[in-house]
């Protein structure tokens, strides 16, 4: 079953066959009001700074939340957003953690408005900020004013449960949340159970080949090393807003998972360093479970967008592939495939998407515009 790729784009009819897979009717994206953990902590924020004077100085205490890992995140997260707007003067959490020592009492979202109100003055703040996520995975957030108690401001939004939320919130295995800011630190962090947080800037993990890991293989196709995930299980890789991960070797992948299960990629573009003809992709999953992409912008030279061979329960989300040199996908031998209100546009020399030997594959609010292949779908046995 073939069409042509002329289309233009903005409504694909549903294919279906006997690979079992379904294009749902492409639209614009509609949301409820749920939301991903990261973007449930940014709605949530930017709506009660909507409520505090500018220049205030404000302390952002412990989140309060299921588990340990879980409220690190969502205190941390809070913390980077009032840093990055640069609206306020945010209190230095060493300073928070000498307070923490000096009291009898716990400095978390659960914390009396009095007690936080004593808190507030030790540090010097004008505006104490808590937060609580619960077991329903309602995220609350409350402003205090540090002289009156007055509350100056709530929000609350529900979180789905993605896989960043489940793997912070597992309760049988100890996530690590480790933040970065190099290429070598990324390469060094890879591991099970553990949570990458991304600091803004470009990686070019391809230089760090010298980082000894047991979780990476590093292999050289012919132009120079490229990493390879490994054995991993339970990892999220969290990009704040401006995270590229690139590579310079033209025929290597830019991120490559080998047997690995409960990946979770987001807020993170993808590409490689230097335009042209590559010969290697931008992401692949080999022997691979459990894979959720989310927020991230996969772009050419590769000659794939991604690739998944033998991999099942792979859902990707409100993200681009863009860009490639042949073409978007390629799917074999592979299971419970989901691509939801993402763009696929602006590839192609050959078949833009080829799938063999695979079932459960759909898309839903999609778009394809503006690729340039032979054939939109090749389906094989």
């Amino acid at each position: 079953m073939m069409a042509q790729t002329s289309i233009r784009s903005s409504r694909i009819a549903v294919l279906s066959g006997l690979l079992g897979i379904i294009l749902a009717g492409i639209v614009f994206p509609v949301h409820a009001q749920s939301y991903s953990l990261e973007q449930g902590i940014s709605h949530v924020s930017a709506q009660l700074e909507k409520n505090l004077e500018r220049d205030s100085v404000v302390a952002i205490l412990d989140s309060s939340a299921p588990t340990e890992a879980l409220a690190l995140f969502v205190s941390q997260e809070i913390t980077q957003f009032f840093v990055n707007s640069g609206k306020m003067v945010v209190v230095d959490r060493s300073d928070i953690e000498k307070i923490r020592k000096e009291l009898t009492f716990q400095l978390s979202g659960d914390v009396s408005d009095e007690s936080a109100q004593s808190i507030g003055k030790m540090l010097g703040a004008q505006i104490i900020i808590t937060s609580t996520l619960d077991d329903m995975r309602i995220l609350r957030v409350k402003a205090i004013a540090v002289e009156t108690a007055r509350i100056l401001g709530m929000e609350r939004v529900h979180i789905e449960e993605g896989r960043l939320y489940t793997a912070l919130a597992s309760d049988t295995r100890d996530n690590k949340v480790v933040e970065v800011s190099t290429a070598d630190e990324l390469i060094a962090a890879i591991a099970s159970d553990r949570v990458i947080r991304i600091r803004k800037g470009r990686y070019d993990i391809s230089s760090s080949s010298h980082i000894k890991n047991r979780q990476v293989r590093w292999v050289d196709e012919f132009d120079g090393p490229t990493p390879v995930i490994t054995g991993v299980s339970n990892i999220a890789f969290v990009g704040e807003e401006g995270v590229e991960i690139v590579i310079k070797p033209a025929y290597g992948w830019v991120f490559s998972f080998e047997n690995c299960s409960g990946i979770s990629l987001s807020g993170i573009t993808l590409g490689h360093s230097v335009p042209g003809h590559c010969l290697g992709g931008v992401a692949r999953f080999k022997n691979c479970e459990a894979v959720d992409i989310q927020y991230c912008d996969l772009y050419g030279c590769g000659t794939i967008g991604i690739s998944l061979e033998n991999t099942r329960s792979f859902t990707m989300r409100e993200s681009i592939v863009r860009d490639c040199t042949y073409g978007l996908l390629s799917i074999m031998r592979s299971a419970d495939i989901t691509f939801s209100d993402t763009s696929f546009r602006d590839t192609g020399e050959y078949d833009l998407v080829e799938i063999s030997a695979s079932e459960q594959v759909k898309w839903e609010r999609c778009t394809f515009s503006d690729n340039r292949g032979t054939t939109l779908f090749r389906l094989m046995q």
